[in-house]
């Protein structure tokens, strides 16, 4: 059910065999377990729990990040695709 999200996501985060500059924007702390999203993210840990919870984990920090944090500079520039894919995995979540 999440896996078109968390692939969104990977995508955005992981390419080409290395994290993406986009991955810093995510602004992790210590409770958002980095080592558990790098693992998933990057494909080395495709464990479904542990992918679910990575998924939220990155919603969680875009939530932060946009209503928090340096979104508001660039207008929101390019966040089409990321509000689709955090709000289509929490309609998901919803619907169950």
């Amino acid at each position: 059910m999440f896996d078109p999200f968390l692939a969104y996501f990977k995508q955005r985060y992981f390419a080409a065999g290395q994290f993406t500059h986009n991955f810093d924007s995510l602004n992790l702390r210590r409770p958002d377990r980095r080592p558990l999203v790098e693992a998933v993210l990057s494909g080395r840990n495709t464990d479904p729990v542990d992918s679910v919870v990575v998924l939220f984990i990155v919603v969680y920090r875009f939530r932060n990040n946009c209503f928090h944090g340096a979104k508001w500079a660039y207008q929101l520039k390019d966040q089409l695709q990321n509000f689709t894919a955090a709000n289509s995995a929490l309609m998901s979540v919803l619907e169950m």
